[in-house]
């Protein structure tokens, strides 16, 4: 008798490098100050330090209380091949990428589902992904999202209502039951999303309106408080010129609109580009570029009211 086996294509997937960076706590010690005490130590109890195992400066220092476990960059993937594989989502082909601060302290990693894909025209597509943000820093939570990958540019794309499974510190009790169902609810929410990036295709803006836009994602104060100045007056203005993000977007905008047209597909894909690729200044931390860049996504969610339904 023969028996047959066969392995789950996820099985077979290569973990990325960051499931190999492991956190610690250590403990915390206070300085006891001059005199004859001058040089001593006091432990400190309730609290500890949090270090990234062969490194020697702590990412940050929290409660004692605080348990980070399933919230291991090496957790966080495992969950990921788990929620898959309870769903029953077809993972032939899943492309798996990560990101992590210099420092250990925040990361995420993604899954890309090639068998979920969605043309959205003149020979582009996005892809379904499911993307897990953690942190060690107070950043944010362990948290599961659903979102898009553009194939021509590799964009983050994200949904227009919020699509998120789990949020918490860790990931040992996530309910894999749930998640499966959640999934299921995710990637219906994926197709309607893509209705909606068909629809914005038809929908034409103006320059003016396209301004507004990216106005409120940038905080640029001066165009929202001057909405009846003109595109010219607007570029002329110190203050506009110096909101680096206002005028990245409009470049960026210049550039989708010479294939894809004046539409809200292509406001959105300036957009998703600047939070995906756009640059930071030369003095930024090059640990808080992860966090800049999920805040970035995060005012593109925050607005995407302004487009049409």
């Amino acid at each position: 008798m023969n028996i047959l086996s066969f392995n789950h294509p996820l099985d077979n997937l290569e973990p990325p490098e960051i499931v190999n960076t492991t956190v610690e706590s250590r403990p915390v010690y206070s300085w006891t100050g001059g005199g004859y005490n001058e040089g001593r130590h006091n432990l400190e109890d309730n609290w500890q330090a949090i270090y990234v195992v062969g490194k020697n400066k702590a990412i940050n220092v929290c409660r004692s209380t605080y348990n980070f476990e399933g919230a291991q960059y090496k957790d966080v993937y495992n969950t990921l091949v788990d929620i898959c594989k309870a769903s029953g989502i077809n993972c032939r082909g899943v492309e798996v990428h990560s990101s992590m601060s210099p420092d250990g302290a925040r990361g995420y990693i993604g899954f890309t589902f090639p068998t979920e894909t969605i043309e959205t025209g003149r020979g582009d597509s996005t892809s379904l992904e499911l993307t897990a943000l953690t942190s060690f820093d107070g950043s944010w939570p362990v948290k599961y999202i659903f979102g898009g990958r553009r194939a021509i540019c590799t964009n983050r794309q994200v949904f227009v209502d919020t699509v998120s499974f789990y949020s918490g510190r860790h990931t040992k009790n996530l309910n894999l039951g749930r998640a499966k169902e959640k999934m299921k609810e995710c990637i219906v929410a994926y197709h309607k999303e893509a209705d909606r990036w068909s629809r914005w295709k038809d929908n034409s803006i103006t320059d003016k309106e396209a301004i507004k836009v990216f106005a409120k994602v940038s905080s640029c104060k001066f165009v929202l408080e001057n909405p009846d100045k003109s595109a010219n007056e607007i570029f002329a203005e110190t203050e506009v010129r110096r909101n680096r993000a206002f005028n990245n977007l409009w470049h960026q905008y210049t550039i989708e609109r010479k294939t894809l047209g004046s539409n809200h597909w292509a406001v959105y894909n300036a957009m998703t580009h600047w939070a995906t690729h756009g640059t930071f200044g030369k003095k930024t931390n090059e640990n808080n570029i992860l966090k800049l860049q999920q805040n970035r996504f995060d005012s593109v969610q925050n607005n995407l009211v302004l487009l049409a339904a």
